[in-house]
């Protein structure tokens, strides 16, 4: 018998890496850097419970995926500019305390922007036994061939977060099905997945690139001014602004790797309500922070 957490793991990771700094003499600097990536494994670690225990222990071959931390496109940029006003400088060239006030501005900030991972579909219920893998990490589905694994929602432009199942027909009366509602508020289509005949597994892959998780943008600004007080004494007051625009990156639950909720034997079309939703902010909303720092 094969042991599940035998060290048989494999990962393979490509990137292409572009990286450009300048600093002008306007007062001017910046970094870009973006990495174009695939990263391919059949094991992420020794915590597989997040990212999918193995499903055949005698077929390795069958788990080689795109990693969870697969983010194919990263782009970062960094940046500081110094304002050309006060002493010195081109702009209000000016001593004193009219000096001091106009003088020492500057603003500096980080520009993120990522891909989205890879996201992963368990089978709720283990087709061998109801004891081993019931917790839908272990056992995968099979996928339904031409299928579109997308919502039609997410397809037509009419995905929102918040929204539920509604009839495309108003004056439709009967139950929810695939062919007569729309779940506005999820992601995947529960149709694109079946459950394998009992004592098969599953064809689905561990990681599913073609239904990622949306992709992260963030920009941090940091507003400074800096005032020399005397020949040894600087003081510095600086307002940070920490996802400076609020914008909101949908995540899957907080409690794991995957969506809130899996497919389940006995759940209807549109009736598992859990199953393809973002039920949390991937991000941290914007904050707002003050500093003061005397240097002397």
């Amino acid at each position: 018998m094969r042991d599940m957490m035998e060290g048989l793991g494999v990962s393979d990771y490509n990137a292409l890496q572009i990286q450009a700094r300048k600093a002008f003499s306007a007062g001017l600097s910046f970094l870009a850097s973006y990495t174009w990536s695939k990263t391919l494994t059949n094991a992420e670690s020794i915590f597989n419970e997040f990212s999918g225990f193995t499903q055949d222990a005698y077929n390795i071959k069958a788990e080689k995926s795109l990693s969870i931390n697969d983010y194919p496109n990263n782009l970062v940029v960094s940046y500081e500019y110094q304002f050309p006003f006060g002493p010195g400088k081109r702009f209000a060239n000016v001593g004193g305390p009219a000096g001091k006030v106009v003088g020492g501005w500057s603003i500096a900030g980080i520009q993120q922007y990522q891909s989205g991972r890879p996201n992963m579909v368990y089978a709720g219920t283990n087709q061998y036994s109801p004891y081993i893998g019931e917790n839908g990490f272990l056992m995968r589905p099979n996928v339904v061939p031409g299928v579109s694994q997308r919502s039609p929602a997410f397809l037509n432009g009419t995905f929102n977060p918040n929204g539920g199942v509604v009839h495309n027909d108003p004056s439709d009366t009967s139950s929810c099905t695939p062919s007569n509602c729309t779940d506005h508020g999820a992601l995947l289509n529960i149709s694109a997945w079946s459950y394998p005949t009992w004592g098969q597994l599953g064809n689905a892959p561990r990681s599913n690139g073609g239904i990622r998780l949306p992709a992260y943008y963030n920009e941090d600004v940091s507003f400074a001014k800096s005032t020399l007080v005397s020949e040894r004494v600087r003081i510095q007051f600086r307002a940070d602004f920490l996802n400076i625009f609020n914008r909101t990156v949908l995540g899957p639950d907080q409690g794991g790797d995957q969506y809130d909720s899996v497919l389940q034997s006995n759940a209807l079309p549109w009736g598992f309500g859990g199953f393809g939703h973002l039920t949390s902010q991937g991000n941290y909303p914007r904050e707002i922070q003050f500093g003061l720092k005397i240097n002397y």
